[in-house]
């Protein structure tokens, strides 16, 4: 009997584990993990913009592209967007 109860309790830590590497992987995976927050400041954000792509009216960019202080800056406020997307194109 004590195997038996030995067995259960490592089958049961093993399926446990498992488990939770699912919810990493798949349960976690929704909405709230993936969108970035989209209410950034913009006003740190210098030349050398590039812009990352908009989903769901999120619009994300990269400020200082290419340098070592590059930082990705979104935001869902139409005026920002409009202010980041012409510094883009410079």
């Amino acid at each position: 009997m004590a195997m038996n109860t030995t067995i259960r309790r490592t089958v049961g830590r093993s399926c446990g584990a498992m488990a939770f590497a699912l919810l990493l992987l798949v349960g976690v995976s929704g909405d709230a993990a993936t969108q970035p927050n989209c209410s950034d400041p913009i006003n740190t954000c210098r030349p050398r913009v590039k812009s990352l792509g908009e989903e769901r009216g999120c619009a994300c960019f990269a400020c200082e592209a290419g340098t070592k202080a590059e930082r990705r800056v979104c935001t869902s406020n139409p005026k920002d967007k409009e202010t980041l997307y012409k510094m883009a194109k410079r």
